[in-house]
């Protein structure tokens, strides 16, 4: 989707990006290419062939984009980004006023990792800096303010908020209610359960019961895990939807299909 897109062009809109593409020009290099560029883009031209020309030479460094394009379409640098991609989900209990990180998941590079209160919670900083782009869900709101309060550090990363994007696409509610849309099963394990449970289950560790813990790691590796299923998901989704209707050369490639779901994301 990135080499499609034009949007974080200076003066680009959604009319002119819609009005390329229904004219054919779907990359990049169709746009240098087409005699049609200039005639289409007007003044525009000279600026767009300029943002084009650094977009090719910075195709690798995500926060380039981030700087240009609108905040609501930075899902589409998943695809092209996504060996720098994490998905992060945290659980927490709410003590003296203020939200204290429990457990944190980040999934990433086919690999998931737990970072518990009291263990290895201190690790987390330096696994989240080898990522440059995040996904969350209701990050925006929770997950993100809370570690900034208790661990005072900031992510400068793309950050992707799945619950706003899925909402674009008409999917609204709790995560565990999108996941069952989208066929996911839980094992029975952790069938059911809910935040509410993840609090409760880290209170029972707190007292020496180490299969909570093991519960609780369960439940948020399921959280974590399942995003980036969704996000391939809902990805793809609007990448169909946006060229819906064109009369477009080119198909959704095995390279920009859904990822194949993991094992813990079992589809009804």
């Amino acid at each position: 989707m990135l080499f499609h897109t034009f949007l974080h062009i200076p003066g680009v809109g959604d009319r002119i990006e819609q009005m390329l593409w229904r004219n054919r020009i779907f990359t990049w290099d169709d746009f240098l290419e087409s005699p049609l560029s200039q005639r289409l883009v007007g003044r525009r031209y000279r600026t767009m062939v300029k943002y084009i020309e650094r977009s090719k030479q910075h195709q690798d460094n995500v926060y380039f984009f981030k700087k240009l394009l609108p905040s609501r379409e930075l899902w589409r640098l998943f695809h092209h980004f996504r060996e720098r991609a994490a998905c992060l989900d945290i659980e927490s209990i709410y003590v003296n006023s203020s939200h204290q990180v429990t457990v944190i998941g980040l999934y990433g590079q086919n690999q998931m990792k737990s970072f518990v209160n009291g263990q290895n919670i201190e690790d987390f900083k330096d696994e989240i800096a080898r990522y440059d782009l995040l996904i969350t869900y209701n990050g925006v709101c929770f997950d993100l303010p809370v570690l900034r309060q208790q661990f005072k550090m900031s992510f400068p990363h793309v950050h992707v908020d799945l619950r706003f994007f899925l909402k674009r696409l008409g999917y609204t509610g709790g995560l565990k209610g999108i996941e069952r849309e989208f066929g996911i099963i839980r094992p029975d394990e952790v069938k059911g359960l809910s935040g509410y449970d993840a609090v409760l289950l880290w209170k029972k560790y707190q007292k020496g019961n180490q299969q909570a813990l093991s519960t609780l790691l369960q439940y948020n590796t399921h959280d974590t895990q399942n995003l980036y299923y969704l996000m391939a998901r809902s990805y793809e989704l609007m990448f169909r939807r946006i060229f819906a209707g064109h009369d477009h050369s080119f198909t959704l490639g095995p390279e920009e299909t859904t990822i194949a779901c993991l094992p813990t994301c079992r589809q009804s």
